[in-house]
């Protein structure tokens, strides 16, 4: 018998070699630790919308109380009442002043948001995170 003939494989035999296989999982896995932390990224951001939709529905309802009582001095039971979907954040603060507020959330990843009306009017939007998830560079939203 010859040789060659015995070290070639049959014509009938099919399937992928080694190294196609880990050729394959090596494309796998870099496409995986692409596409990750993208999607990581992105659950963050829409848990830091929901929160900031919250700070402002708690700021509107903020305001609305201090239009029939021409001053800022909800409680934080009193702003549960008006706006109790604030009850499904993980935390969030108030405080009150008679010619003003600040109200704080934290979202589900962890980052503060704020929304504060000053004495002379203005209202400020922050967040304690800059530059992740839903939190711009410069702090304010």
């Amino acid at each position: 018998m010859n040789p060659a003939a015995r070290l070639s494989p049959p014509a009938a035999q099919h399937g992928f070699s080694l190294v196609e296989v880990l050729t394959v999982v090596l494309i796998v896995g870099i496409l995986a630790a692409i596409a990750l932390p993208l999607i990581t990224h992105q659950q963050e951001k829409a848990q830091d919308s929901g929160a900031k939709a919250l700070v402002r529905a708690g700021a509107t309802a903020l305001e609305a109380r201090a239009a029939q009582s021409t001053a800022y001095d909800a409680t934080r039971a009193d702003l549960l009442a008006a706006a109790p979907e604030l009850d499904r954040a993980p935390a969030w603060t108030l405080d009150v002043e008679q010619r003003g507020f600040e109200l704080r959330l934290q979202s589900e990843s962890g980052t503060w948001f704020s929304m504060t009306r000053r004495a002379d009017g203005t209202l400020e939007r922050g967040c304690d995170h800059p530059r992740h998830g839903g939190c711009p560079a410069g702090g304010s939203w």
